[in-house]
């Protein structure tokens, strides 16, 4: 028994010391708590309602933030109520619903601006678009365009060669020129 009482003295001078060190509004409700502690344990033992004394509110310890933490701390609980809270969430899904709808049109008009510009370069053509069905006018057209990228590749073949070479800096003209 003298060992256990030596214990518990040495806890309990372990927790005063930690209890010494904390802020003073810490150490208010620690007693609170300790109070309300006792309180229902004497409730307990004799069977007798209990008294749990009234929380003391000690003076409040102004830092140089508590301001600002006040002011925050009332933000938070204004938009912590539930009516607020949906109307927030209610407003976020209309906005991106509408920013889907939005999206979904502006690609519809440009699918739609597309088809008929085509539909306006194949009427302002000089061909039928019954030209366009058929299948050996594709061939026609697709052959057709070979053949003039290949005259375009004679014609800038022509004016390479038609370019005189470059003379040689600082010799004679005989020299450069071939003998046959």
């Amino acid at each position: 028994m003298n060992e256990e009482l030596r214990t518990i003295l040495k806890v309990r001078q372990a927790l005063d010391e930690s209890a010494r060190r904390c802020a003073v509004p810490v150490q208010d409700r620690l007693n609170l708590a300790i109070a309300n502690a006792m309180a229902v344990h004497a409730q307990k033992l004799s069977d007798q309602p209990a008294q749990v004394p009234a929380p003391r509110h000690p003076k409040p310890v102004v830092t140089p933030g508590h301001a600002l933490g006040e002011l925050w701390n009332g933000v938070i609980q204004w938009v912590n109520q539930p009516a607020l809270s949906f109307a927030v969430s209610a407003t976020f899904v209309v906005a991106a619903v509408t920013g889907i709808v939005h999206t979904g049109e502006q690609y519809y008009d440009a699918k739609l601006t597309e088809v008929a510009n085509l539909d306006a370069e194949i009427l302002g053509d000089d061909l039928p678009p019954s030209a366009y069905v058929d299948s050996g006018f594709v061939g026609y057209t697709s052959q057709e365009a070979s053949q003039e990228l290949l005259q375009t590749d004679d014609q800038i073949n022509q004016w390479m060669d038609s370019i005189p070479a470059p003379q040689p800096a600082g010799g004679s003209n005989a020299a450069s020129t071939p003998t046959s």
